[in-house]
This record gives C-alpha cells, sequence and structure tokens, in this order.
C-alpha cells in the first residue's frame, strides 16, 4: 500500500505516522491499546483539518484490532517473521526506508522505542520506567533491550510523551537529556458503563484483581491479606483476570479466570465488593480507572503514579506491603455499605475527568507544538 499526501493550495500537507509494528495478532497490552485508542480518535481530529494527514504502520494480522472506519489509514505491511528481535531490526532499519519514501513529517512511536533516521521528526511515548526504577523485577532481554534502546530514544525524539507525571519525573531523573522535551497525557478506561456487561457467575462477595502477574504487580500482599481477613471470620474469595506466566497463583484458592471477554470483566467489576491494585511500580495503571469507570470500590497501593491516575479521594491506599493495612481497608468495605457507595461515587467522578478524545487532543497538540 502506497501513502498518497494530500495538496492543500499548492503546499504538500504535513505527514504523521504512527509507527504501529509493536502490535500483532495478540491481544492488546496496555500501550497497544493506548495505540490503537488514540489513532483512532485522532483520525476523527485530523479529518477536520486540512493541513496535516495521517497514517498508521501496521503489520498486516494487527489489522482487525483497528476500527474499519481507520482502515483506509492504514498502511498494511506484511507479518515480521522471526520473532521481537527480527521486528527490532525491521523497525530500525526496513521502516526508516519506507518513512522516507513517502515523505513522512513526523513519526510517532507510541510503544517506547523509536527508529533513528527516516523522518524529520520524532515523538515517543514512554510508558514506565521499569528498566531503571526495579530492574530485578524485569525480564533480562526486555530491560536489556530498554536499557538500549530507550536512552536512543530519548536523544533522537524532538518531544517525549509520559502518561503520568510520575513517569515523568522519573524519565528525566534516570535520562536528563529527556528535560525539556516532556509532555503528560493521562490515559482513560478501556471500559465504559454503556458497554455490555455479562454476568460473571462468581458467588459474591469477592475481590478482584486485574493484572499479568509480572513481579511488580505484588499478588503477595493480597494473598496474605485474604489470609488474614478470613481468618478473621469473614469469608471472601479472590477473582483474578489475566495472565499468570510463573503460575504465582498454583497453589492459592484464587478464581483465576485467564483473559475474559470486555464485557464478562465489565461484570466482575460491577458485582466486586472492592478491586485491588497491590503494585510496587507503575507508569499509570489503567485497570486502576478502569474499576472506577465501572463502578467498583479501589484499594490501591500508594504509588505516586496510581495515587495521581485514581485521584487523591478516589480510592483507599495502602502501603503495597503492608497486607494488614490492606485487609483493614477490606474488611471496612465489606461491613460498611455506606463507605462503598461513597468510594464508588468518587471513583466514577474521577474516571469522569479522562476520556481517550482529550488524549488524542493533548498528543496532537504536541505533534502541532513539533511540526510549527
Amino acid at each position: 500500500m502506497t501513502v498518497v499526501l494530500p495538496q492543500t493550495q499548492g503546499k504538500r500537507v504535513k505527514s504523521i505516522a504512527f509507527n504501529m509494528l509493536f502490535i500483532d495478532k495478540s491481544p492488546l497490552s496496555g500501550p497497544g491499546y493506548y495505540a490503537v485508542q488514540t489513532f483512532y480518535e485522532m483520525a476523527a481530529l485530523v479529518a477536520k483539518r486540512d493541513d496535516i494527514s495521517l497514517t498508521a504502520f501496521v503489520q498486516r494480522s494487527a489489522v482487525f484490532h483497528f476500527p474499519t472506519s481507520c482502515h483506509h489509514l492504514l498502511h498494511v505491511v506484511d507479518d515480521i517473521p522471526g520473532g521481537r528481535i527480527a521486528r527490532v531490526f525491521w523497525e530500525q532499519v526496513r521502516l526508516p526506508f519506507i518513512t522516507r519514501e513517502v515523505r513522512i513529517d513526523l513519526l510517532f512511536s507510541p510503544g517506547f522505542v523509536s527508529p533513528f533516521w527516516g523522518s524529520r521528526y520524532f515523538v515517543a511515548c514512554i510508558h514506565d520506567m521499569y528498566y531503571a526504577v526495579i530492574p530485578g523485577l524485569i525480564d533480562t532481554w526486555q530491560r536489556r533491550y530498554w536499557k538500549t534502546f530507550i536512552p536512543l530514544t530519548v536523544r533522537r525524539c524532538q518531544r517525549l510523551i509520559a502518561v503520568s507525571t510520575q513517569t515523568a519525573s522519573d524519565l528525566v531523573r534516570v535520562l536528563p537529556p529527556a528535560k525539556g522535551k516532556v509532555r503528560v497525557t493521562k490515559l482513560a478506561s478501556r471500559l465504559s458503563p454503556s458497554l455490555e456487561i455479562a454476568d460473571p457467575t462468581v458467588a459474591q462477595p469477592y475481590i478482584l484483581m486485574v493484572a499479568n502477574l509480572t513481579a511488580n504487580k505484588n499478588v503477595e500482599t493480597i494473598l496474605r491479606a485474604l489470609k488474614i481477613i478470613n481468618r478473621r471470620g469473614h469469608e471472601l474469595r479472590m477473582v483474578h483476570v489475566g495472565r499468570d506466566p510463573d503460575n504465582r497463583l498454583a497453589e492459592s484458592p484464587v478464581v483465576a479466570l485467564g483473559k475474559v471477554s470486555d464485557e464478562v470483566l465489565s461484570g466482575l467489576y460491577c458485582n466486586a465488593l472492592a478491586v485491588v491494585n497491590a503494585s510496587l511500580y507503575e507508569g499509570f495503571g489503567m485497570p486502576a480507572v478502569e474499576a472506577q469507570a465501572m463502578g467498583a470500590p479501589l484499594i490501591s497501593s500508594n504509588h505516586p503514579a496510581l495515587l495521581e491516575a485514581a485521584g487523591a479521594d478516589g480510592a483507599l491506599f495502602y502501603d503495597p506491603r503492608d497486607s494488614e493495612q490492606l485487609a483493614a481497608h477490606i474488611i471496612s468495605l465489606l461491613v460498611n455499605p455506606n463507605l462503598r457507595s461513597s468510594l464508588r461515587e468518587r471513583g466514577m467522578q474521577n474516571a469522569a475527568t479522562m476520556s481517550w478524545t482529550k488524549v488524542a487532543q493533548q498528543t496532537l497538540s504536541v505533534f502541532d507544538e513539533v511540526l510549527t
């Protein structure tokens, strides 16, 4: 597919492209959902302007992730064989030739790492600084990849987008060349109360954890709190949604559902006593905002990014290493329906301040800042 750049009064329209090659046929990760949703919302904004054009470089097997209304904007390439290493090579070597050929003015990489040539301007989104802040909890290959390519991306890009003020602070602290380049764009919920809700068929009461269980998610604190609660005579179960690659829940009584549909997930949120986040580190924490949007009381780690995402009074916060404090918060919701109602209302108010339209508007403003 060849991108045809429109003309306006004899002048070439400035062209913006999203580098979406990190997305494949697998279920969307947080960064993947961010990239697709931001592109979709931005397409509507760009359609009202005559000074810029928009496209996205996408692997053929990933096209189904995009709404059909955006398909005419996609520059589809054949699937990249050979796994992650081959994709990185393709992104750094082959993609720049294509972007130069079709005369891309600004290349946006929403998945941490940018190519280093092939366009006049570069912008990237850095979702977190896991590799530098909690290196011992990150897969070795992933840590080495980020440690090599994120500093190079910071130096190459004219602007960087961070998904929270805390991530922006970590980025500048670890990589001083980022100073002056970072703009913060908070994310929004993937789900909304208007979504069809499926009956999760899980007996109540239960607490819900939504996360792929990497080490930083700190599920052990929740399991210890659950034991404390049950020892004190309260019957409560825990439901987990997400992958468990290291079998952290193998010997626990948790109801592990793995990957579920958005409809089932919405039902789980709506019927939960509380959603619990125990993360030791987050870049933003989208499940926290999802919980609030769906009206679930939220109990959250007091990591700064989660305080920022959930709002100062949008959750019950606790030290993520303190199982006793977490147990006390959960019991307070079990015995106090007024607290549950109040927390639900405050959470929904906080989630309502965020939207993907706002994300796209703020991101487009960053592009305009670079292009003008």
